[in-house]
C-alpha cells in the first residue's frame, strides 16, 4: 500500500493571523509497478532487494538494486532499467567500476549521484554517464572513525550530503 500525505491549512483573522497545518494519512489500496516485475532477478526488467530511490528532474527513477550490486535507471513510463553504476551482470567487487550492496542514493543537479556502497564501506560518486565511481568517503574499513564509512547517507534540507 502507498501512503499519501494531505496538508490542510486554516487561516483565521483576528488581531493576529494564525496558521495551523494538520497532516493526515490516507491509504492507497492499489498501486502501479514503476520498476521491477515483482519477482527477483538480474535482467534489465528485474530487481533483487531494491533499496534506495531517487528521482531526477525528468522523473527518471534511480534504484539501488542491492543484491544485484548495481544502480538501475528507469526512464519515466519504462519498465526496462539501464545500469548506471556497478555491473550489468550483478557481480560485486571493490574496484571503482563495481559496487557491493548499494544502499542509499543522492542525485546532484547534473544527474550525477552519490551511492552508499555498503559492503565496501565507502560512498562513491558517479558522474552522469561515467563507467566508474570515485570514492568520496570511506576507506574500505568498517570502523567508526572520521575517514571510515558505515552505511547511510542523505541530502539535508540545505542540499548538503550528510553521512551517518
Amino acid at each position: 500500500m502507498f501512503i499519501k500525505g494531505v496538508f490542510e491549512t486554516t487561516v483565521t483573522a483576528t488581531s493576529t493571523t494564525t496558521t495551523t497545518t494538520a497532516f493526515s494519512f490516507e491509504w492507497y489500496t492499489s498501486g502501479s509497478i514503476v520498476a521491477g516485475t515483482g519477482s527477483a532477478g538480474s535482467n534489465s526488467t528485474e530487481l533483487t532487494n531494491p533499496y534506495g530511490l531517487a528521482l531526477d528532474s525528468s522523473n527518471s527513477l534511480y534504484v539501488a538494486d542491492r543484491s544485484n550490486h548495481r544502480v538501475q535507471k528507469y526512464q519515466a513510463g519504462s519498465l526496462v532499467g539501464t545500469t548506471v553504476a556497478g555491473q550489468m551482470n550483478a557481480v560485486s567487487g571493490s574496484s571503482a567500476a563495481y559496487l557491493n550492496q548499494p544502499g542509499y542514493l543522492a542525485l546532484d543537479s547534473s544527474n550525477g549521484f552519490y551511492v552508499s556502497d555498503c559492503q565496501n564501506h565507502r560512498v562513491q560518486y558517479w558522474a552522469n554517464g561515467a563507467t566508474s565511481g570515485v570514492t568520496v568517503a570511506g576507506n574500505g574499513e568498517i570502523n567508526i572513525n572520521y575517514n571510515e564509512y558505515t552505511n547511510n547517507l542523505f541530502v539535508n534540507i540545505k542540499g548538503l550530503l550528510e553521512l551517518l
